[in-house]
């Protein structure tokens, strides 16, 4: 079987274009640009990392919010306020 050589960055645009365009599409239906929001519980690295990541990704930025709650014991409801 031959090896394929893939180029990432390439890739990368492609999809960041096909972002773009289905952003744009939404923005033009909706009447505003689509957001994305992500509730984090404080004191996790790891989580941390990838919220940071996620940021990274979301096109246009201004189109991203983090909030960072802090641990306070155990966790008894869910991001929406319902106990699960």
């Amino acid at each position: 079987m031959p090896a394929i050589l893939l180029d990432g960055k390439a890739l990368a645009q492609e999809v960041r274009a096909a972002a773009r365009q289905e952003i744009a599409d939404l923005t033009a239906e909706i009447g505003r640009p689509p957001t994305l929001a992500v509730i984090q519980v404080a004191g996790d690295p790891a989580s941390t990392r990838y919220v940071r990541s996620i940021e990274k990704c979301v096109l246009p930025r201004r189109a991203f919010s983090a909030r960072s709650l802090a641990r306070r014991g155990k966790q008894c409801r869910s991001a929406d306020g319902y106990r699960r």
